[in-house]
């Protein structure tokens, strides 16, 4: 892992709170997803889904392309962005055979660091945690930040 990505999630890490900070404001960051969600939608020129339901995780939303897959019963991730409640931090995802070009996903990423989120590649998220919470000690930085928990 680069130590700037390691510096980024280290700050951000508390060793007591599982699905937030005590200072999180939902409201305040919902309200800044919402209103980026609409230049994400022009960037891509594709509708972008807000799931505003996120429970008993460490994120508190995503925006997600979807598209339907190959098989019945199952979609296709082609962007997602996921916030996470710790640090401001955001980390961008797919799991479909359809790519967005580079420079779309680098536009994404930059539009999305202007609403004050900071970028974690979501690569990088695999490695074991390493932080201060003795509850995350078997995870991944992923877990720690950007899934359900």
């Amino acid at each position: 892992m680069k130590q700037e990505t390691l510096a980024k999630l280290q700050s951000a890490d508390d060793p007591a709170e599982w699905e937030s900070p005590v200072d999180f404001d939902w409201h305040e960051a919902m309200s800044r997803v919402r209103r980026l969600k609409p230049e994400i939608e022009q960037l891509t020129g594709r509708p972008f889904e807000i799931d505003e339901n996120v429970q008993d995780a460490s994120f508190f939303t995503e925006l997600s392309l979807h598209k339907p897959g190959g098989k019945l019963n199952f979609i296709e991730t082609v962007l997602a962005i996921r916030f996470s409640a710790f640090g401001n931090l955001f980390a961008v995802w797919n799991r479909s055979s359809e790519q967005l070009p580079p420079s779309v996903v680098e536009q994404v990423i930059k539009t999305t660091e202007h609403y004050g989120f900071i970028y974690v590649n979501a690569d990088e998220l695999v490695k074991q945690y390493t932080g201060q919470h003795e509850g995350f000690k078997t995870q991944s930085w992923w877990i720690r930040f950007f899934d359900y928990i």
